[in-house]
């Protein structure tokens, strides 16, 4: 019984030593994020669970309960204040003062070439040693906890590395542009090792910039910078690879918003008669750029990628190098059918496969490709391009509501506003034109809006307001933009619109009948465009006759149309045309008073006067009828 004890006792002594290992091994002093030592409590819960099958003693129960608060003491200290004095010591002051370093060593290399105290060769040589030791230096603070201090003497020792290969190729000659260029890609690649070895993305993000940075560092280039873009797309992939491996998301972002900065670098400094050549070669390196993101975040290689604001933003920037170097017109309009292809059946996978992230970034995409490659066909066809647009845009409202994707709701919202702001500015030089027929199915399409909402927002009666309220304006708008009426085709449009308008009020009131300012307004203008019909009609049929004869027919015409409705609202026991009828015959009146009697003879203002008042006479009877 003693011996098997003492095995017991002999194994878990073996265990704790194993644990104590393991934590020296995975303890990561975080000192650039404040100072701060993370401690890996959930690591000794892990050795507590692979303990918890062997026979326990009550002096091992006692270590692990002191393990145990051990853990919970150290997870506390994440919550105390920073210690900015610690801080900044060990964090701050290694970063400031190696930039500090490197200033005195370029000063020191300054006086020591004016004064001829070092050769070109000794200057490499005392630059490549100078990197080398301090890189030694840097792997020995990791060996003592000091991680910050040894991060800034890599991130400086690799810096020393690409500025003394610079000054061999551009400031001595030395070498020429290739094996510079060789050797500048060997110590980014140290410098991404580096960062990956001491496990921190901000040294990753650092080399990042270094990297992107190399091809302008060199001396002796001729020609189109071909081979600098081509670098720049490998090295952005690299990255990108690295990023994923790692689980560095800033890096990541980073990475793939500089690579644009660049490229459009490449694009300034490149001459004149390489330019177009140049573009291409961007605008097939940003489409790969595109791919390799939505490879990344299709499939998951980073987590709590969102793919809406990341794919939405690279299309739109690819779309703009391929707009640029994608000639003739006829490439672009293959890359635009291309991705709207390519994202409708994104789409339709996303659907079958319950992804609704991607469906509506694929759905808004392909929304947008598709605008933009109407744009591109009908360029000299502006009425097709309207109807185009329109049409889209309301098919891609209806896509957003029926699968409840708002971003594909918002596009379709984009497209839709854009395609009516065109045919608003677009005037109707022609009855029978293109522009006429694209006003008709805007009114048309303003129809289908409604009831698109009055199916997927009944309870939403704000959304149904504004929209009847924009409808009725587009009819004035339209009626305005039409010829001067005529008796032909001008007043059977006239009078179509005159029925819609009507039509749009009796199918919409009941969501602003209890909105008093609301429903007037929508009467009053109801009111206002059939007596602006009314009027162009009788000045049309007395077009021949005098100006006498003209006032007095409209103004007979305005006070039958103002009968029509008191007898309606009698007949019908309807007190708004009651009130309408009455309002239009005191409208009559103010226009015979303020207008009629300063332009017209003594012997028409006796005939209207005569007319008017026994009009009025004969109404107002109507309410003595209406009491009994």
């Amino acid at each position: 019984m003693d011996q098997q004890s003492f095995e017991h006792l002999e194994e878990r002594v073996h265990q704790l030593e194993n644990e104590v290992r393991l934590l020296k091994k995975r303890l990561d002093v975080r000192e650039e994020e404040g100072g701060k030592e993370i401690r890996l409590a959930h690591e000794l819960k892990g050795a507590e669970t692979k303990r918890s099958g062997l026979p326990t003693e009550p002096i091992f129960k006692e270590k692990a309960s002191n393990n145990n608060q051990s853990a919970t003491s150290i997870t506390k200290t994440e919550t105390e204040p920073i210690d900015w004095e610690y801080a900044i010591g060990r964090v701050w002051l290694p970063r400031i003062f190696i930039f500090v370093l490197l200033l005195g060593v370029v000063w020191g290399f300054k006086v020591a070439v004016e004064y001829s105290i070092l050769t070109e060769t000794a200057r490499v040589i005392l630059g490549f040693v100078s990197a080398g030791i301090i890189m030694f230096i840097g792997e020995k603070q990791f060996k003592h906890d000091r991680s910050a201090l040894g991060k800034v003497l890599l991130t400086g020792s690799v810096s020393i590395l690409i500025l003394t290969t610079f000054a061999m190729n551009s400031l001595y000659g030395m070498i020429p542009a290739a094996p510079a260029f060789i050797m500048n890609i060997l110590w980014i690649g140290l410098g991404i090792y580096l960062s990956k070895r001491h496990r921190s993305e901000v040294m990753a993000i650092l080399f990042a910039v270094m990297g992107y940075l190399i091809p302008f560092l060199l001396a002796g280039q001729e020609g189109p910078p071909f081979v600098g873009v081509i670098y720049e797309i490998f090295f952005y992939g690299v990255l990108l690879y690295f990023a994923i491996h790692t689980g560095y998301k800033l890096l990541f972002f980073i990475a793939t918003g500089l690579l644009h900065f660049v490229l459009a670098l490449f694009f300034i400094v490149t001459p004149d008669q390489y330019q177009q050549d140049i573009l291409l070669v961007i605008a097939i390196g940003a489409l790969m750029q595109h791919f390799l993101i939505f490879y990344s975040v299709f499939f998951k290689k980073l987590d709590t990628l969102l793919p809406i604001p990341i794919l939405f933003t690279s299309f739109v920037l690819t779309t703009a190098w391929a707009k640029a170097g994608l000639l003739p017109e006829t490439i672009f309009n293959g890359y635009l059918l291309m991705m709207v292809l390519v994202y409708c059946t994104i789409a339709f996978i996303a659907n079958k496969t319950s992804r609704n992230e991607f469906m509506s970034v694929s759905l808004s995409i392909a929304t947008f490709g598709l605008g933009l490659l109407w744009f591109q066909l009908f360029e000299n066809d502006q009425a097709a391009t309207m109807a185009a647009l329109l049409l889209e845009g309301i098919a891609a409202v209806y896509l957003g509501e029926k699968f409840k994707l708002e971003l594909q709701k918002i596009s379709g919202y984009i497209i839709y506003i854009i395609g009516g702001l065109m045919v608003m500015v677009q005037p109707i030089d022609k009855l029978w034109s293109g522009e006429t027929f694209v006003w008709i199915g805007f009114i048309a399409s303003m129809y289908g809006l409604i009831e698109m909402n009055n199916r997927f927002h009944q309870e939403k009666k704000e959304m149904m307001i504004g929209l009847s309220i924009i409808a009725v304006l587009m009819h004035v708008v339209f009626l305005v933009e039409l010829p001067v009426i005529k008796l032909g085709w001008e007043t059977i449009l006239w009078f179509t619109g005159l029925i819609s308008l009507s039509g749009l009020y009796l199918w919409t009131k009941r969501y602003y009948q209890d909105q008093a300012i609301i429903h007037y307004f929508i009467i009053a203008v109801n009111t206002l465009v059939q007596l602006a019909f009314i009027t162009l009609m009788v000045s049309s049929l007395t077009k021949g006759y005098t100006f006498n004869i003209e006032m007095m027919s409209i103004s007979f015409s305005w006070a039958i149309y103002a009968s029509v409705c008191l007898i309606a609202g009698v007949l019908y026991n309807n007190k708004a045309l009651r009130l309408l009828g009455m309002g239009l015959l005191l409208l009559t009146l103010g226009k015979l008073i303020l207008f009629d009697l300063q332009y017209v003879t003594i012997v028409i203002r006796a005939i209207l006067f005569i007319g008017l008042g026994m009009i009025g006479i004969v109404l107002s009877r109507l309410y003595y009828v209406k009491k009994a």
